[in-house]
């Protein structure tokens, strides 16, 4: 069985844009950033994303538990918004907390729907 729509789609998402975000830690890194801990989340996704196309249960889990991970972050960003952001871009910081909190929001959302578990279930069960 293939992943079919949505799944499909994020998993495509999911691995691309996480990809493209391992190559930016790697080259920060190279240029001396000292946090190398900042690539796991990337790694994760990236195998996520690859995992959607499989239809690997662990992956649509791992997904939940990304997206709550970074909307937990988010709520801690949006109670704290004058420490994250100096007065002049504080309405745009705000704006774009929220809208990352909606798409983590919708991302767990999508992935513990009974329809899109039962692609994964069903695929693991094969």
């Amino acid at each position: 069985m293939r992943a079919r729509g949505g799944v499909r789609v994020l998993g495509i998402l999911f691995a691309s844009l996480n990809a493209l975000s391992v190559v930016s830690v790697i080259v920060l890194l190279m240029q001396g950033m000292k946090t190398p801990q900042v690539v796991l989340q990337p790694l994760a996704g990236l195998a996520a994303g690859i995992g959607h196309l499989l239809l690997q249960n662990w992956a649509r889990w791992l997904t939940v538990l990304i997206a709550g991970y970074s909307a937990s972050y988010d709520v801690y960003a949006l109670v704290n918004i004058r420490d994250m952001f100096p007065e002049p871009y504080r309405l745009l910081g705000f704006a774009l907390l929220v809208a990352v909190l909606a798409w983590n929001l919708f991302i767990m959302w999508y992935f513990l729907r009974p329809r899109v578990r039962a692609q994964f279930v069903q695929h693991s069960h094969q």
